[in-house]
């Protein structure tokens, strides 16, 4: 019974010329820093979740060859913003699909993104209505409250996202 995980794979795949290898880099470097846990001492719903997110950044990388690989949401905001923000788009209109919090929305808001004039966030705020991944049901509740945003530009539409969608976007972004 072998005590490490193999990664030949994930050694064996480099990113196409002139891309970023970085990501992938740490990605790798953080799957032998894995790989010299012993077996015995991964619980199974732990590799399930490296197996997991090792597939997902082989996908992104297959699909969106030019696409980057963000390491926090701080990261990946600041991304987008800075693409918005150097971006010759006049308007547009964010829709948040799980909002939690309020996180999101109040750091988008406090950016200078003057093309946002509008924000709908979508949540029930009582969390996950089922159990996903190693996460429970009602993980990021928010106990029904809908979080204070003190901003004109965005508005929150309580219920799940599956029924409340289609009734409060235009029918165009379908």
């Amino acid at each position: 019974m072998g005590h490490h995980m193999s990664i030949r794979k994930a050694k064996g795949s480099v990113p196409p010329p002139n891309q970023d290898s970085r990501p992938l880099a740490a990605f790798r470097n953080y799957l032998l820093s894995i790989s010299i846990v012993p077996l015995s001492r991964v619980r199974s719903r732990h590799l399930h979740l490296y197996v997991e997110h090792l597939n997902y950044l082989f996908w992104v990388r297959s699909i969106f060859v030019k696409s980057r690989y963000h390491y926090s949401r701080d990261n990946l905001w600041r991304s987008v913003a800075r693409t918005i923000h150097n971006s010759k788009v006049e308007t547009l209109s964010v829709y948040e699909l799980g909002v939690a919090f309020g996180y999101t929305t109040w750091w988008f808001m406090k950016q200078d993104l003057p093309q946002i004039i509008r924000w709908r966030g979508f949540d029930l705020f009582t969390g996950l209505p089922t159990k996903w991944r190693n996460l429970q049901a009602g993980a990021f509740s928010n106990d029904g409250e809908i979080p204070t945003i003190d901003d004109n530009r965005v508005t929150y539409v309580r219920g799940d996202v599956r029924d409340t969608l289609a009734t409060k976007v235009p029918s165009w972004f379908f």
